[in-house]
């Protein structure tokens, strides 16, 4: 990384980073005019503005947050600012030591605007780090521990706690005299309504965390539904569960079959049902601390205790003992004895162990299917080539709301396809890096579709039109090419550019001349449009030289080449969880697309395309045969 100074960053490649833990759009506003008036001091500018809800202890969990740091790897930014230490969002010390060592290896600073350079090399600058990010950290725990402590005393006292409501109950506020005063009718996934029993017009709380306020000494409870029909349909599914010999499985594919809504999510699947026939709030018995989920403390075997973690993150939903159940009494829905009858059986259901996951099915993360959008899933089934199907069907089974089908794509189809694609995408890259005569620069060109290639063959265009203007000529016996060219742009550039501001302010002086004078609403459209696109041209050439914009591109296509080559070398190899890393450098996703076959009593999906989308550039589709094979180079 290279040296910086007292007070501010080196570069002019600048992004801004953003976050909260609750969603407040007023700390939101508060940072970025924090960022702003520090960057007017300093001079500098931020290309863009990354922004993230979340706690700062799940960093891989927070979306720009990830999508900054792939741009620091692929070289994008000299440098990331941030309103305080705090706001860049790290489990501890050592979290913060694991993201400073990735920026300091591609280049990146990172700046606070309240403490300055965050990864300064002196000690007082290590000490600091140490000191906030383990205060930081205390902080999380205090916060944790009084957390709990709170939701044990209002779940003793049948308070509800959080989460959604089962099939069958609402959840109503209680005043201080004990009755009702409102309650919430949950229509679907953040989708909820205020209603009134005096009849006052219900009201709209959509969203995520838009829940209605409450007055002080009011307590939310979980209390049966006023849509009878849920009730129906849960006792429905407890009875049918309790009298049938039929399986999880079977009963959702029965319930998504008729139609019968889980209200919460899209259909029922047996980790959901099953859920729901052991909550005992059934038969009455609402209970809280069923499962941990925090991140710092819990309440186990009748004491506070320290979450442990694995690869340093807090394994979510923690089985319980009974023990440590903290229970309120509450109106239940279902009969003690069709209660003890279920759960009789599903004491009796013997638990699969989850499937390890197969590392030759390593490209899990990127497929995904065409039709739903959601990730496929890796299938391994015993005497049968290695799939990937989509878990869309494989959770819902074929009642799913998206009408997928089985969509099973063989992982030695999607491999050859994949080679194919860095193969030809490399030879692309090569293609335009080994550009050097004026001559075929528009050939190219017009050849060309990726977004980041055409804008630097522009920009190798604009520069080479204006030395050619200036009567530079390139050295003898030599074409122009990159290097050479930006010399002799850096030779003339400062008066040239000069120029060209100086006429392009004429040129928009008369344009505001002519503004003044226009009546017609189209025109004074359209005169906005030129004035607005000729103001930024100006702000362009007095803002950064053209050779540095021209290499900046060319930095980013370098690299692109580079990440195409790592992963045709990895990919030659036998290491999966390399190949997975060094495809995810170049890909976002990889999406497979079906058509589907009636073959007797069955449908078929079969493959029809694949579309391989990049993390720069434009994507690219590969079809298949109708049987799903590759096709030869020639039909391609």
């Amino acid at each position: 990384m290279g040296e910086t100074t007292m007070n501010r960053p080196q570069g002019t490649r600048g992004c801004a980073y953003l976050r909260v833990s609750d969603g407040s759009k007023q700390d939101l506003d508060s940072q970025r005019q924090s960022i702003k008036n520090w960057l007017q001091q300093q001079g500098l500018s931020v290309q863009v503005w990354y922004t993230d809800s979340g706690s700062r202890d799940l960093a891989y969990r927070r979306p720009d947050f990830q999508r900054m740091l792939r741009a620091i790897e692929a070289g994008r930014w000299d440098w990331v600012l941030v309103d305080h230490r705090d706001r860049f969002g790290t489990a501890d010390h050592l979290e913060f030591g694991k993201f400073a060592c990735a920026l300091r290896e591609a280049g990146c600073q990172l700046w606070s605007v309240s403490q300055g350079d965050l990864l300064r090399a002196d000690l007082a600058g290590q000490v600091l780090a140490v000191v906030d990010s383990e205060a930081s950290h205390r902080e999380q725990q205090a916060k944790s521990q009084r957390s709990i402590r709170g939701k044990i005393n209002g779940a003793a006292k049948g308070q509800w706690q959080g989460g959604y409501p089962g099939l069958g109950f609402d959840l109503a506020c209680i005043g201080r005299n004990g009755e009702e005063k409102w309650r919430v009718f949950y229509e679907g996934h953040h989708k909820r309504v205020r209603l009134w029993p005096d009849g006052r017009p219900s009201e709209r709380f959509d969203g995520r965390g838009n829940f209605p306020g409450r007055d002080p000494g009011d307590t939310i409870r979980l209390v049966p539904s006023c849509d009878k029909k849920r009730i129906e349909n849960a006792r429905l599914i407890f009875r049918w569960f309790a009298t049938e010999a039929t399986s999880l499985r079977a009963l959702c594919t029965r319930l998504n079959s008729l139609g019968i809504s889980s209200v919460i999510g899209k259909g029922f699947y047996p980790a959901r049902l099953g859920q729901m026939l052991r909550n005992p709030a059934y038969v009455g018995a609402v209970a809280w601390n069923k499962r941990g989920h925090g991140r710092f403390y819990e309440f186990c075997n009748g004491e506070y205790q320290v979450v442990p973690r694995e690869k340093g993150r807090a394994k979510g939903g923690r089985e319980r003992q009974e023990s440590d159940h903290i229970r309120s009494e509450s109106e239940g829905l279902i009969d003690r004895d069709v209660w003890d009858l279920v759960q009789a059986k599903l004491r009796g259901i013997h638990k699969t162990g989850k499937a390890p996951r197969n590392p030759d099915l390593w490209l899990a993360g990127l497929l995904y299917c065409g039709q739903c959008g959601r990730r496929m899933s890796g299938w391994a089934r015993k005497n049968n080539p290695l799939c990937y199907t989509c878990a869309n069907y494989k959770q819902f089974g074929e009642h799913n709301e998206h009408g997928c089908q089985l969509h099973c794509v063989r992982a030695e189809v999607i491999e050859k396809l994949l080679d194919r694609y860095l193969a030809e995408s490399g030879q692309k890259l090569s293609t335009i890096l080994s550009v050097q005569r004026e001559d075929q620069l528009l050939d190219v060109l017009a050849s060309e579709t990726d977004d980041k290639m055409r804008e630097y063959l522009k920009t190798l265009h604009r520069v080479w039109q204006e030395v050619r203007r200036a009567g530079a000529v390139p050295p003898d016996g030599q074409p122009w090419c990159h290097s050479n060219l930006c010399d002799a742009y850096r030779a003339v550039s400062p008066k040239q550019q000069a120029e060209q501001v100086h006429e392009k302010r004429e040129e928009l002086d008369g344009m505001l001349r002519q503004f003044a004078r226009l009546t017609n609403p189209v025109a004074i459209e359209r005169m906005e449009r030129l004035i607005d696109e000729l103001g930024q041209e100006i702000e362009a050439l007095e803002a950064r030289p053209l050779d540095e914009v021209l290499q900046s591109q060319r930095d980013t296509v370098l690299g692109l080449e580079q990440r195409l080559r790592e992963a045709r070398t990895v990919l030659a190899g036998d290491q999966n969880r390399q190949k997975a890393q060094a495809v995810g450098r170049v890909l976002a996703r990889i999406v497979c697309r079906f058509t589907h076959q009636k073959d007797k009593s069955q449908v078929r999906s079969i493959l029809t395309e694949v579309v391989f989308e990049p993390l720069f550039g434009e994507a690219l589709t590969m079809p298949t045969g109708m049987d799903g094979r590759v096709r030869d180079k020639a039909s391609l």
